[in-house]
């Protein structure tokens, strides 16, 4: 299964069924990193990526949601998954690592502030 084809929706109620046989999560971690070319170009991409997504919205919204090579890269993904970044204008793929940590499932407050806190080792209390 493609990552951008998960969708957290589906699996709710596979969740709900098995809470008994519920094993260790799997959680994969990815960085890529991208070389901006042409910031003009991905920001453009970016706001069409957002007018896909929202075509009753005027140009005008689009230039206010996505202002910047962040939100353009944000939207590109909310429109195509993380792939649409590959080909992206404006943009070439310099680097990509990954890593999967398997961990027992429980989040806490700090998922909301770091979800990458997973994968940091933890100080010895």
């Amino acid at each position: 299964m493609d990552l951008d084809d998960f969708d957290d929706e589906d699996n709710d109620d596979e969740d709900d069924e098995d809470e008994e046989a519920a094993g260790p999560v799997l959680s994969g971690l990815l960085r890529s990193d991208f070389t901006v070319t042409d910031q003009a170009a991905l920001v453009s991409a970016g706001r069409d990526a957002y007018r896909s997504l929202w075509p009753s919205d005027t140009d005008e919204d689009a230039a206010l949601a996505v202002p910047d090579i962040i939100r353009a890269a944000a939207e590109i993904v909310h429109a195509s998954g993380w792939s649409g970044l590959a080909n992206a204008p404006g943009l070439e793929p310099h680097a990509e690592w990954n890593t999967f940590v398997s961990h027992d499932g429980q989040s806490d407050t700090s998922d909301d502030e770091d979800p990458f806190a997973i994968a940091r080792p933890q100080a010895p209390l």
